[in-house]
Parts: C-alpha cells; structure tokens; sequence
C-alpha cells in the first residue's frame, strides 16, 4: 500500500506533468486525487502517464459506478477509494481476468 502524496505534492505532480518534469522525491508514492476538480480535469492521460513515469502510483477517489471504475482502470489508474467495495471488488477481478486471459 503506497503512501499518499500530501496537497502540495498532488499540485506539484499534477504541474510537472505538464511542464514535463516531476520531483522524484516525495514523501508518498500514490497521487490520490478526484477525476475533476469542478470543471478541472486532474487525472488526464498526461497526468497518469507522468507520475507512472515517476513511480508514483495514481488512485482516484471516490468512484462508485462499476463502468466508470472500469474505464479509469483501462486508462491506467492503479486503485480507486469508493463507496461500494463488494461492487467494485467484483468489477476488479473481472476486469483483470479479461485483460490478462
């Protein structure tokens, strides 16, 4: 279980990701952040993308409709906080099931 990146640190992940450079040292190594802060999207491709780079892990909260969790899985997310573990443990093994057999 990956340690979450403190506020400043989720800012500066998400800026790095588009200036392209991100600070390999942080105190966590999981950017927990929403999909969207109001009309903002935070976890875009780029951002995703940059802090795999940087080995940071990317977990998005809180997600609690299995098609929703499922398509930020197949854009590379690593975990989700939700709501409705049963649903969403469920979803998990089926969607890794499918993508790795």
């Amino acid at each position: 279980c990956a340690l979450g990146l403190s506020i400043s640190q989720c800012k500066r992940v998400i800026l790095g990701a588009y200036i392209g450079h991100i600070p390999d040292r942080f105190a966590g190594r999981a950017l927990q952040i929403p999909p969207n802060k109001g009309l903002l999207p935070l976890a875009t491709g780029r951002v995703i993308q940059a802090a795999h780079r940087a080995r940071i892990e990317t977990h998005l909260w809180t997600i609690n409709d299995p098609d929703c969790a499922k398509h930020w899985f197949a854009r590379g997310i690593d975990g989700i906080f939700t709501d409705d573990v049963a649903s969403m443990a469920n979803m998990i093994a089926r969607f890794r099931e499918n993508k790795h057999g």
